[in-house]
């Protein structure tokens, strides 16, 4: 799937588009995105991010 995440860093927002996601989970204060085969594509930490949608 892909998915569209959004996220805030200080007065920035920063809007990302991530493909090929395969599972998310949330660890450690972050969330984690994964591709199909278990590869780590994507973290970014629980607080900054501002919403994770399908796209």
């Amino acid at each position: 799937m892909n998915y569209k995440v959004l996220i805030a860093n200080g007065d920035k927002l920063i809007d990302k588009r991530i493909v090929g996601v395969g599972d998310i989970s949330i660890s450690d204060g972050a969330y984690l995105l994964y591709d199909r085969a278990g590869g780590l594509i994507f973290t970014a930490p629980f607080d900054s991010v501002i919403y994770i949608a399908s796209s």
